[in-house]
């Protein structure tokens, strides 16, 4: 869900600059801010839920490390769009949402999943679901929307949140 409306948001940008920061228990910046969104849709189909190796989430490493990755010396046009369950496990949100604040990063959420929760997929190259995400004990790891964290985030930068749809409307 998360690739197709990213993938929607670059075509319909016009000439912004996009960059794609992926994470999980951490952070990594896959492609830095470019006018190239050939190369954006690479790395992004180039994406997938395994290749992050630190187990967990931490929404706060993603918004700071997109943070970091704007131009200090632009104050203004800085937009943070989060594709995420809003789950942040490692306690750190405030002081991310602070310093993406502080540095003119405006944050628009766009929760993916369901209050409820569900099961991360694991897929084979086909696409085709070949398992579940499981913790360490060997439990089935369920994802929940967090709508009340990525609301709060979004409004605390002048941002706005939007539940992901299957028809893309947010978007």
């Amino acid at each position: 869900k998360a690739k197709g409306a990213i993938r929607a948001l670059i075509r319909k940008s016009g000439g912004d600059r996009f960059g794609l920061v992926t994470f999980s228990g951490n952070a990594v910046l896959q492609c830095p801010l470019t006018l190239d969104h050939g190369a954006v849709e690479l790395f992004l189909d180039a994406t997938d839920t395994g290749m992050l190796t630190e187990p967990g989430t931490s929404l706060a490493a993603a918004i700071e490390t997109a943070t970091d990755a704007f131009s200090q010396k632009e104050q203004k046009y800085k937009v943070l769009v989060l594709f995420t369950d809003g789950e942040d496990l490692e306690g750190r949100l405030d002081k991310a949402i602070r310093k993406a604040k502080e540095a003119g990063v405006i944050i628009y959420a766009i929760g993916i999943g369901t209050p409820q929760g569900m099961p991360i997929p694991m897929r084979d190259p086909t696409g085709s679901v070949i398992g579940y995400r499981k913790d360490p004990n060997g439990e089935v790891v369920i994802s929940r929307l967090d709508e009340k964290s990525l609301a709060a985030a979004a409004a605390d930068t002048g941002g706005r949140y939007f539940r992901g749809t299957v028809s893309g409307t947010e978007i």
